[in-house]
């Protein structure tokens, strides 16, 4: 195992540190438990009709062909509280944490995910999402790199100065305007060379492994090429003094009086007092971001990518101002939701 030190380093310089064979058996047992939720759910959601999202018998869900989520399972496993809360209290994980993030946490989701045994081109693009935070993601099946839906990373992307969903045009990433676009560019093509191509990490692995990572970092989910049901337990952690991205319910007190004294007191953080000192790595994650300097790659790309929205302009407001919101208004209807998800598809 690596010295305290060199995880620090590894964290700091690639955005990310992954720590094997850490819960091969409690991973079973966590897996069996909550895959038993999710039957739940999907036997309420046939009862009630619903399809994609739904608050039911197992709580909040979204299910898609692909994949399926339950949110904020607190209390919903034994297993998987057990687990997080050693994650959170042991001498590495725990200690790399505070140093990440600060000493005084809070929890943003506490969610897991299964895919749903469909074997397609189900991945999803590198993005940046939940800023300031630190990601964990815990393997509670065995994923093979590329083929499982695993998570997957950009090695140092931390440290890059923006998001790449809305600021580059690369060929495997959405995008709502003309396609074509997405082979005529050559800034995002540069960057692509440069920042992206041989720094892709698959944080794939056995039952039990889990990896924590600076939110701030490109990641995505690879192909669920095999088609199995894996199954992957998420959540973000943030300094109590950083707002969360968005709204995030407090969990009952009798589900709250089930956890660990650990976990239970980062998610009900109510009375949890601000890090002063600002100490934290994240930061220092700031101050060392590249700057998008007038005349950098970063900007260029900007400009590129801005030019082609103009462009695009006709279609992307067709496609946000009246596909999409007839799509989300209708997808509820199990007969109509296939069909707009393929006209959708098309337009695209």
């Amino acid at each position: 195992m690596p010295s305290f030190n060199q995880l620090k380093a590894e964290a700091e310089q690639q955005g990310f540190v992954a720590f094997r064979n850490y819960f091969p058996d409690l991973a079973k047992q966590a897996h069996d438990e909550l895959d038993a939720w999710f039957e739940i759910d999907l036997e309420s959601r046939r009862a009630s009709g619903k399809n994609s999202y739904h608050n039911g018998a197992a709580g909040q869900s979204t299910l898609s062909p692909s994949m399926h989520i339950l949110q904020d399972v607190f209390g919903k496993s034994p297993a998987l509280d057990q687990m997080f809360e050693k994650i959170l209290t042991d001498r590495d994980s725990g200690s790399l944490m505070h140093h990440l993030a600060g000493q005084n946490l809070k929890l943003c989701g506490y969610n897991v995910r299964r895919m749903t045994g469909v074997a397609s081109n189900s991945g999803m693009e590198w993005h940046r999402d939940s800023p300031d935070g630190i990601g964990w993601s815990m393997l509670l099946t065995d994923t093979d790199p590329g083929v499982d839906a695993s998570t997957c990373v950009v090695q140092g992307s931390h440290l890059y100065p923006y998001c790449v969903r809305k600021n580059l045009l690369l060929p495997w990433s959405y995008y709502p305007g003309f396609k074509i676009f997405q082979r005529l560019n050559l800034f995002s093509r540069l960057a692509r060379q440069r920042y992206i191509d041989g720094k892709s990490v698959s944080v794939s692995g056995k039952a039990g492994d889990f990896t924590v990572f600076v939110n701030d970092i490109w990641h995505g989910r690879e192909n669920n090429l095999h088609g199995k049901n894996t199954m992957v337990f998420l959540a973000i952690v943030f300094p109590t003094e950083i707002p969360f991205p968005h709204e995030v319910p407090m969990p009952s007190d009798e589900v709250l009086e089930t956890l660990p004294p650990t976990l239970r007191k980062i998610v009900d953080y109510r009375h949890t007092p601000s890090n002063t000192d600002k100490s934290a790595y994240i930061y220092k994650m700031l101050e060392q971001r590249q700057k998008v300097g007038v005349f950098t790659l970063w900007r260029l790309c900007q400009i590129e990518r801005r030019i082609v929205d103009a462009l695009s302009f006709p279609k992307i407001w067709l496609f946000n101002s009246v596909m999409m919101p007839l799509y989300r208004r209708l997808r509820e209807f199990s007969i109509l939701g296939p069909m707009l998800r393929q006209v959708a598809s098309r337009f695209r």
